[in-house]
C-alpha cells in the first residue's frame, strides 16, 4: 500500500467519516451507504460490527464490494500496525531537508513536511496540476 492508495481509499469512502456523528442522520449519510451493504450489516451485533474492518472475520456470500471493503481496511490496518513508513513511497522520499528550512522544525514537523511534499508532487504529476491552493488554518 501507497500514501496514494489510501488517498484513493478516504476518497472513495469519505461519507464513512466526513460528517460528525450527530449529523448522520441530519444530513442522510447512511443514504450513501450501498443497498445490498446495509441489508448484510443490519444482521451483525454490534461486536462483529467492531470486528468487521478489523478482518476478525467475513462472510462469503458478501456482496464483492463490501468484501473488498473489508480486504482493504484490513491491507491498511497490516501496513499500519506494521510500520507507517510501509506506506510512504519508499525509496522516492526525500532524505532531508535543507538545514535553513528545519531551523525551529521539530524532527516530527520535519518529517511531516517532507512526506506532505512528495505526496503533493506525487498527486500534481499524477492529475496534470501546476497550481495548488493552500486553504490551511492559518495558525
Amino acid at each position: 500500500m501507497t500514501i496514494a492508495d489510501a488517498l484513493d481509499f478516504l476518497l472513495e469512502y469519505k461519507w464513512l467519516y466526513q460528517t460528525p456523528v450527530t449529523q448522520i442522520l441530519v444530513e442522510n449519510t447512511l443514504d450513501e451507504l450501498h443497498a445490498d451493504w446495509l441489508e448484510e450489516l443490519k444482521l451483525l451485533t454490534t461486536k462483529k460490527l467492531n470486528e468487521l474492518v478489523s478482518g476478525e472475520w467475513l462472510r462469503d456470500d458478501w456482496p464483492s464490494d463490501l468484501v473488498e471493503f473489508v480486504d482493504l481496511c484490513r491491507e491498511f490496518e497490516k501496513d499500519l500496525s506494521q510500520d507507517y513508513h510501509s506506506m510512504c513511497l519508499e525509496s522516492r522520499i526525500f532524505t532531508g531537508l535543507p538545514k535553513h528550512l528545519m531551523t525551529g522544525l521539530s524532527r516530527k514537523k520535519q518529517q511531516e513536511t517532507i512526506y506532505l511534499a512528495q505526496l503533493t508532487h506525487e498527486m500534481c504529476m499524477k492529475n496534470n496540476l501546476d497550481i495548488i491552493v493552500d486553504l490551511g488554518a492559518g495558525m
